[in-house]
Protein backbone atom coordinates (compact mmCIF):
# COMPACT_ATOMS: atom_id res chain seq x y z
CA UNK A 1 0.00 0.00 0.00
CA UNK A 2 1.66 3.55 -0.72
CA UNK A 3 1.82 6.34 1.36
CA UNK A 4 0.18 9.62 0.85
CA UNK A 5 -0.35 12.47 2.78
CA UNK A 6 -3.33 13.95 4.82
CA UNK A 7 -3.63 16.81 2.80
CA UNK A 8 -4.24 14.63 -0.04
CA UNK A 9 -6.36 12.42 1.58
CA UNK A 10 -8.56 15.96 2.61
CA UNK A 11 -8.14 17.22 -0.79
CA UNK A 12 -9.32 13.90 -2.52
CA UNK A 13 -12.26 13.65 -0.74
CA UNK A 14 -13.52 16.49 -0.95
CA UNK A 15 -13.11 17.13 -4.88
CA UNK A 16 -10.68 19.97 -4.24
CA UNK A 17 -8.16 20.16 -7.83
CA UNK A 18 -4.83 20.30 -7.80
CA UNK A 19 -5.11 23.58 -9.82
CA UNK A 20 -7.77 24.54 -7.16
CA UNK A 21 -5.61 23.67 -3.99
CA UNK A 22 -2.26 25.00 -5.91
CA UNK A 23 -3.55 28.30 -7.24
CA UNK A 24 -4.91 29.08 -3.35
CA UNK A 25 -1.10 27.78 -2.43
CA UNK A 26 0.33 30.08 -4.98
CA UNK A 27 2.61 27.41 -6.10
CA UNK A 28 2.42 24.64 -9.44
CA UNK A 29 0.29 21.75 -9.14
CA UNK A 30 3.20 19.44 -9.72
CA UNK A 31 4.54 20.80 -6.63
CA UNK A 32 1.55 20.10 -4.39
CA UNK A 33 1.42 16.48 -6.22
CA UNK A 34 5.18 15.95 -5.60
CA UNK A 35 4.51 16.53 -1.96
CA UNK A 36 1.10 14.99 -1.60
CA UNK A 37 3.04 11.77 -2.70
CA UNK A 38 6.00 12.48 -0.32
CA UNK A 39 8.38 12.82 -2.87
CA UNK A 40 9.79 16.03 -2.38
CA UNK A 41 10.68 16.94 1.59
CA UNK A 42 8.14 18.91 3.23
CA UNK A 43 9.34 22.31 5.11
CA UNK A 44 7.83 24.43 7.79
CA UNK A 45 7.22 27.13 4.79
CA UNK A 46 5.28 24.75 2.51
CA UNK A 47 3.41 23.32 5.41
CA UNK A 48 2.55 26.62 6.44
CA UNK A 49 1.26 27.71 2.67
CA UNK A 50 -0.51 24.30 2.36
CA UNK A 51 -2.36 25.39 5.61
CA UNK A 52 -3.45 28.84 4.79
CA UNK A 53 -4.05 27.48 1.27
CA UNK A 54 -6.62 25.03 2.66
CA UNK A 55 -8.15 27.44 5.06
CA UNK A 56 -8.24 30.16 1.60
CA UNK A 57 -10.35 27.03 0.13
CA UNK A 58 -12.80 26.41 2.78
CA UNK A 59 -13.13 30.26 3.05
CA UNK A 60 -14.12 30.46 -1.25
CA UNK A 61 -16.34 26.83 -0.82
CA UNK A 62 -18.38 28.51 2.13
CA UNK A 63 -18.95 31.28 0.32
CA UNK A 64 -20.11 30.22 -2.62
CA UNK A 65 -22.34 27.72 -0.81
CA UNK A 66 -23.90 30.42 0.99
CA UNK A 67 -24.55 32.27 -2.34
CA UNK A 68 -26.36 29.04 -3.57
CA UNK A 69 -28.23 28.97 -0.48
CA UNK A 70 -29.65 32.38 -0.77
CA UNK A 71 -30.45 31.77 -4.35
CA UNK A 72 -32.21 28.59 -3.59
CA UNK A 73 -34.38 30.09 -1.28
CA UNK A 74 -35.19 33.21 -3.50
CA UNK A 75 -36.37 30.54 -5.58
CA UNK A 76 -37.54 27.65 -3.17
CA UNK A 77 -41.36 28.06 -4.05
CA UNK A 78 -40.95 28.69 -7.76
CA UNK A 79 -37.92 26.04 -8.80
CA UNK A 80 -39.89 24.36 -11.76
CA UNK A 81 -41.18 28.07 -13.27
CA UNK A 82 -39.71 29.26 -16.28
CA UNK A 83 -37.42 32.13 -16.56
CA UNK A 84 -34.85 33.28 -18.85
CA UNK A 85 -31.47 31.45 -19.52
CA UNK A 86 -28.61 33.50 -18.35
CA UNK A 87 -25.90 30.96 -19.72
CA UNK A 88 -26.78 31.35 -23.11
CA UNK A 89 -24.66 33.55 -25.39
CA UNK A 90 -21.65 34.14 -23.28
Amino acid sequence: MSKITNLRKLRLRHGITLIEFADAAGVSNQQISRVELLYRPITRELEQKCARAMETVIDRRYGAVRALERDYRSFRSALLDETEDETRGQ
